[in-house]
């Protein structure tokens, strides 16, 4: 009885049905293009997490050089494997040396020992031409390979390898794996294996130059804790301290974070907000529809039907005039070649929460006085 008389009621508000229709597919359209966009703000932000370099670079307590810094061996230890404390949260670390005194043949020449020349300060804006099969990271390994300058190269007549003579601590030979373009005759040499020599005969090893990458952006703050244990702030001078200082380059990133954060909270909002309306919005819908048939529903009830069915056909009766909304808009944005995914599915259900407790709320008050009392307010 109770579906029959629903379906003559939708028959009679086809209009009004195909109005409320488009309205609540104006609503979940707002919706869901909001939850897209806030979608994409959170994919920029896990890019900018995932792919923002933020480069580390040591320096004097007060930031004035990053060369000739002399930073020492136990500093160094904090970031080599493998019992580094800091090595879980760095990557791509960059360690020059500048070491004197040192020949090929007769030649001197500048030597020093690096973990990748081109991040080295001396090779700033000079091209790096490695031999196939070779890349800048293989300087810090474990293996003898080099880069030469130009000068060296033409004098090595073709020969794959060149022997560099310490002053003092004899000869070190290295395989050449590439060449650069300059004037000067100097030497790139792998960093573990040269520093290696120097260990061996009760030489500390030092850095002149030091710089390395944030491994994980999330972990940026705690990061920032355990360096702040061993380095001062660059902009910091410590009168007579210890500590190395260390330029942490993230105030870009900062800036990216804070925009795209505060972008996906403004959403967050504004999607709460319309929830919330569209309770309001429902209930008003659904008072001033039924307001003008208390008299209708009073007589229904006086002949024998229950308040819970009355309840629920009218309830019923909102869930079927909210449905062309929700096929209206959902058909819209799979045209636009977006298939709802199971989130904004549940974007949609939460809507449709919201938009029949309005209704209910409405029911219930209009619903919920006295039989004879709304009979003879009708006479």
């Amino acid at each position: 009885m109770l579906w029959s008389y629903i379906e003559k009621r939708l028959r009679r508000n086809v209009g009004q049905m195909l109005l409320l229709g488009v309205m609540i597919a104006a609503v979940i359209a707002l919706l869901l293009v909001l939850y897209q966009y806030q979608d994409g703000l959170e994919a920029r932000l896990d890019q900018v997490y995932d792919e923002f370099e933020i480069r580390c670079t040591a320096t004097t307590a007060g930031g004035a050089q990053v060369t000739n810094l002399k930073i020492k061996a136990e500093t160094l230890a904090l970031f080599e494997a493998p019992k580094g404390k800091l090595k879980p949260y760095i990557k791509d670390l960059f360690l020059l040396r500048e070491i004197w005194n040192s020949t090929v043949g007769e030649t001197p020449i500048k030597l020093y020992a690096t973990t990748d020349p081109v991040a080295a300060p001396h090779l700033e804006g000079i091209y790096v031409n490695f031999d196939e099969g070779h890349v800048p990271a293989d300087l810090g390994g474990e293996e003898a390979l080099c880069i030469v300058s130009e000068p060296l190269l033409k004098r090595m007549d073709g020969q794959g390898n060149i022997t560099v003579l310490l002053e003092k601590y004899g000869e070190v030979t290295f395989h050449v794996i590439g060449h650069y373009e300059s004037e000067e005759d100097a030497v790139f040499a792998a960093w573990y294996p040269l520093n290696a020599v120097f260990e061996d005969r009760g030489i500390n090893t030092v850095a002149h130059s030091m710089a390395f990458t944030v491994a994980d952006n999330r972990r940026l703050d705690e990061l920032k804790q355990r360096l702040s244990e061993f380095f001062a702030p660059a902009s910091t001078v410590y009168q007579g301290g210890t500590k190395a200082g260390l330029i942490i380059d993230d105030a870009l990133f900062r800036d990216q974070v804070t925009v795209l954060e505060r972008g996906i909270i403004l959403l967050r909002i504004v999607r709460l907000l319309i929830l919330a309306l569209s309770i309001g919005i429902s209930f008003l819908v659904a008072y001033l529809n039924i307001r003008g048939r208390q008299l209708e529903l009073a007589v229904m009830r006086s002949m024998g039907t229950r308040r819970v069915a009355l309840y629920a056909e009218v309830l019923c009766e909102h869930i079927l005039l909210c449905l062309p909304g929700v096929l209206i808009a959902v058909g819209g944005v799979t045209l636009f070649g977006a298939v709802p995914d199971a989130a904004q599915w549940r974007l949609i259900g939460q809507f449709m929460l919201c938009y029949l407790f309005g209704v209910a709320i409405s029911v219930s008050q209009v619903t919920s006085g006295k039989i004879m009392q709304i009979l003879k307010g009708k006479e």
